[in-house]
């Protein structure tokens, strides 16, 4: 693991977003690191498929970058660290690889190596970081529904002396959904919450609600807490 400090951003750029890059191959890294620093993005690296989870957690990356090959031999790698920062996830993968593979599998921005120096598609993805990062918080430091209590900060599900922790996407659609205990929302509604100011990849919020639902059930709860309103969105049930 390599931490390494960006260069001071640019006049115009606003600072302060982090971004955590795994790398599962080697790329042309100096391109890749100048323009995340161009975008005002402090950046810490990561070697290899495993021990990530714990790094994004541990940092609150607002961004993750996945150095990859194909989807069939990464596209775990790319699920996992989207668990941690959400649809905040650009993937560049070398050339023959099929970068839509990985947006359908929920990234946000998947680019060849022959693009890292492409700033305006990487500044939608830092937009939608700073959206997230400044949208506005319920006061208080959690919320409960049945025998689960959701954790802000740092946001995570826990159920006795059990938890386990929540994505930025995951703590927006149990907050919204919380806050209409009882009351089924619309899809369109919790996608608006779970990714500001873009537009959701199709099947990005299904797969958000399978995940809250597998840990829910991983904390010993009942999954069926989390419902399917089918045609309009999801219910949360005390």
């Amino acid at each position: 693991m390599v931490i390494a400090a960006n260069r001071p951003s640019p006049a115009g750029i606003q600072p302060g977003l982090t971004a955590l890059v795994v790398y599962l191959r080697p790329a042309p890294r100096g391109r890749l690191l100048t323009t995340l620093a161009e975008l005002g993005i402090f950046v810490t690296e990561y070697q290899g498929p495993t021990g990530f989870r714990e790094m994004a957690a541990r940092m609150r990356a607002d961004v993750g970058v996945l150095v990859a090959g194909h989807a069939e031999e990464h596209g775990d790698v790319a699920r996992e660290l989207m668990e941690q920062v959400g649809p905040s996830l650009v993937v560049c993968v070398p050339p023959g690889a099929d970068p839509n593979e990985y947006l359908e599998l929920g990234a946000m921005t998947a680019l060849t190596d022959d693009d890292l120096e492409d700033v305006g598609r990487l500044a939608i993805v830092a937009q939608r970081a700073r959206l997230l990062r400044t949208a506005p918080r319920p006061p208080g430091d959690g919320v409960v529904f049945g025998d689960i209590e959701m954790r802000l900060s740092p946001p995570a599900l826990r159920r006795g002396r059990v938890s386990v922790p929540l994505s930025r996407s995951e703590r927006e659609v149990v907050r919204v959904l919380a806050a209409n205990l009882g009351r089924p929302v619309s899809q369109s509604e919790l996608e608006r919450h779970a990714c500001p100011g873009v537009p959701a990849h199709p099947g990005f919020l299904k797969a958000v609600v399978l995940r809250v639902r597998r840990k829910v059930e991983e904390i010993g709860g009942d999954p069926l807490l989390l419902r399917t309103v089918r045609g309009f969105g999801y219910i949360l049930i005390a």
